[in-house]
């Protein structure tokens, strides 16, 4: 439903992604399977940082 819903938001009726899931889009750009892989292994990495950071940031003030 989302496909269909983005006629109404842009009024162009595009796809945002080429392919889903999202790993296979970037593929078709022509990006290798395995940057694809390590690059969301980067920005799990960050976000998972950021996550422990925000969680653990009261309690390292408390220090």
């Amino acid at each position: 439903t989302w496909f269909k819903t983005t006629k109404k938001m842009t009024g162009t009726g595009r796809r945002i992604f080429r392919i889903a899931p999202i790993h296979h889009h970037f593929e078709m750009l022509g990006w290798e399977q395995v940057t694809v892989v390590i690059r969301f292994w980067i920005i799990t990495g960050l976000f998972v940082a950021t996550g422990l950071g925000v969680f653990y940031a009261e309690w390292v003030a408390r220090l």
